[in-house]
């Protein structure tokens, strides 16, 4: 989620948008989207708002990405081990 939204242009997705994104790279049935949802929902996003990573307005269905250096590092870090393991 954080590797989808540090790849836009402002930084800021639908809430929807997030729900695809980690549905599909789940590989979850389209079933498992109201799952992902809720996870999303109630407590990945609550969470990582928290922590000042993401600023998640539920009324307008928003998440703005708060990226920081160190973030930004980690969410690459985490980007090159996966292609790494796909490769395997």
């Amino acid at each position: 989620m954080l590797e989808y939204l540090d790849g836009t242009d402002d930084g800021v997705a639908a809430f929807s948008e997030l729900v695809e994104h980690v549905a599909d790279s789940d590989g979850d049935s389209t079933d498992d989207h109201g799952r992902v949802e809720v996870d999303l929902h109630h407590h990945h996003l609550p969470k990582l708002d928290d922590a000042n990573l993401v600023e998640y307005d539920a009324r307008s269905e928003t998440v703005r990405y708060r990226a920081g250096t160190a973030v930004g590092e980690w969410v690459e870090f985490a980007r090159t081990y996966e292609s790494g393991r796909e490769r395997r």
